[in-house]
């Protein structure tokens, strides 16, 4: 699964786990609770903000894709 293919549904649940775990672990650094949800992280190259009217562009290279659900969840079991 590279960076341009569509993430299925069914991992979300996945994805607010990880999510979660990360955020109880970075509690005490000031993690913000409003960085758990997966549609305000994770704006799509490309798009348009609704807010804004500008094109949501990639402010860093996108350098290597990592798989979420193989190369974390196992570790999150």
């Amino acid at each position: 699964m590279g960076a341009s293919t569509p993430i299925p549904r069914p991992a979300l649940p996945r994805w607010n786990t990880c999510q979660r775990r990360l955020h109880d672990a970075f509690k005490p650094l000031g993690a913000d609770r409003g960085a758990l949800d997966a549609a305000w992280v994770l704006w799509i190259v490309g798009t348009q903000h609704a807010k804004s009217g500008q094109l949501v562009r990639a402010l860093t290279p996108t350098g290597d894709a990592w798989d979420f659900v193989t190369d974390y969840w196992d570790n999150f079991n």
